[in-house]
């Protein structure tokens, strides 16, 4: 039907299939216009995590060190106009979806970071923004 609607669930089942570890859950959704029928399926996303000001970042960036520490690097401002100087900067992570992931500890918001090229660049290296 192409439609999408927001409420929220008033019931869950209490038996988790072990096949497939799917449940049951009940959604009330109001049919003005009459077109949602019986049995009728529907794909419902459901939000179990909500945090206004956090910072979410792309799992694509995050590295790795030897110490198995995740780090990303923030890009700072050198005095040469359109040049930026890059930082290693250790992070702590919270929860995490299929392509982007809360960082509880060592970024900020409005810190800018290294996105495209990630996997090359080194800590200190003059970096300039690419459009």
């Amino acid at each position: 039907m192409g439609r999408e609607i927001v409420s929220e669930i008033i019931q869950t089942g209490n038996f988790i299939n072990p096949s497939n570890r799917t449940f049951r859950v009940e959604v009330p959704v109001k049919n003005i216009d009459n077109k949602i029928k019986q049995n009728l399926d529907a794909k419902i996303k459901i939000n179990i995590y909500s945090k206004p000001d956090a910072v979410v970042i792309p799992l694509r960036i995050i590295r790795e060190d030897a110490t198995g520490k995740n780090f990303v690097y923030v890009m700072s401002e050198d005095i040469k106009d359109g040049v930026y100087i890059t930082s290693k900067t250790f992070i702590s992570l919270g929860n995490k979806n299929s392509n982007e992931v809360e960082v509880t500890v060592g970024l900020k918001i409005g810190d800018e970071l290294v996105l495209e090229g990630a996997n090359i660049v080194e800590d200190s290296q003059r970096v300039k923004i690419i459009n």
